[in-house]
């Protein structure tokens, strides 16, 4: 059986398969990213008090960058199920916040997610954050309606006569009022001049704070070891009244006796004063002196260890090397 040429085959075919695959693979390029095997994101869901204007398609953010889109927004009960697709490879702690904030001024919403931990665990992909930890803005429409409830249950006619009162009391004290406007412009154009000042006492004011807190444990350990010391004085303070009591009373006495043997005080630091002298001028004989003591102490104790004959020897009077030979030769 032969294979028919391409173009031996019918124009009108060849078109129509052509049209059906071109028209299939557009479809599978505009759905490629709802195909779960071939998506490139995880699906977290959060719950919420309402909706706030939220649509599929916002952005949903981490620190002010996209990671994902609203995919749905469906009611749960009493409250609302967001589903948000979360690009691969960007990981949410557990203990994160979802908010719902404003991104124009036109409406449009997003969803903030803040963490707190900013550590392991992480949300898995079908995890849900409770609504104790999402938040929705406060739309105008919702201060707008609590501010007419307000405003219908005031007194009308005794805020008319509180206007008209404190309109009085403004012209009454409309010199004052000049005068306190302008010491503030004054004090605003001081402030202005030491902004160079204000600006390195803040900066000083926070490196203070900086080192304060990096010496806090070793401050708190100081304050503890004063309490300590505190208590210890506190439970010793009768003993340290009367130590120095008695310390007043010696001193006192003291300067009785100092002040009785005055006279003789001089002379007996005189005669000490001569005798260091003579003490210093003769400090080299004393040495020696010291030096033939100890060999004659030790023979001269040897009295009381050998019996009642005495071994001793005039080692006080005769060269040390003699002394240390007869040591060596034994008695």
């Amino acid at each position: 059986m032969s294979v028919k040429n391409f173009r031996e085959r019918s124009p009108a075919i060849v078109g129509i398969i052509s049209i059906v695959a071109i028209a299939a693979a557009t479809t599978f390029a505009f759905y490629i990213d709802r195909i779960p095997a071939l998506k490139q994101a995880y699906e977290l869901k959060a719950e919420f008090k309402d909706a706030a204007g939220l649509q599929a398609e916002n952005q949903v953010r981490v620190a002010g960058v996209k990671v994902g889109t609203v995919e749905e927004i469906e009611l749960a009960g009493d409250r609302v199920l967001v589903t948000m697709e979360i690009e691969n490879g960007t990981e949410i702690p557990q203990d994160s916040y979802a908010n719902i904030k404003l991104a124009t001024l036109l409406g449009t919403k997003f969803i903030d997610l803040e963490a707190k931990s900013g550590g392991e665990p992480f949300l898995a992909a079908g995890d849900v954050i409770p609504m104790d930890r999402t938040t929705v803005p406060y739309e105008i429409y919702q201060a707008a309606n609590q501010g007419t409830g307000v405003l219908e249950e005031l007194d009308g006619n005794a805020l008319n006569a509180a206007l008209r009162q404190l309109t009085k009391l403004t012209k009454e004290a409309e010199d004052e009022v000049g005068i306190a406007l302008e010491g503030l412009n004054e004090l605003g154009t001081g402030l202005n001049e030491k902004d160079e000042e204000l600006r390195s006492l803040l900066s000083g004011s926070k490196e203070l704070t900086a080192l304060l807190a990096d010496e806090g444990d070793e401050l708190v350990r100081l304050i503890d070891a004063s309490n300590d010391v505190l208590g210890s004085l506190a439970r010793e303070r009768e003993e340290i009244q009367s130590l120095l009591i008695a310390t007043k009373q010696m001193a006192g006495t003291v300067t009785a006796v100092l002040r009785e043997n005055r006279g003789n005080l001089d002379d007996i630091l005189s005669d000490l004063h001569d005798a260091l002298v003579v003490l210093e001028r003769n400090v080299e004989h004393l040495d020696v002196a010291f030096e033939y003591a100890g060999p004659s102490a030790r023979y001269f104790g040897s009295i009381f260890t050998q019996g009642r004959f005495g071994d001793i020897y005039s080692c006080a009077f005769v060269l040390t090397q003699t002394c240390e030979n007869d040591e060596e030769e034994g008695p």
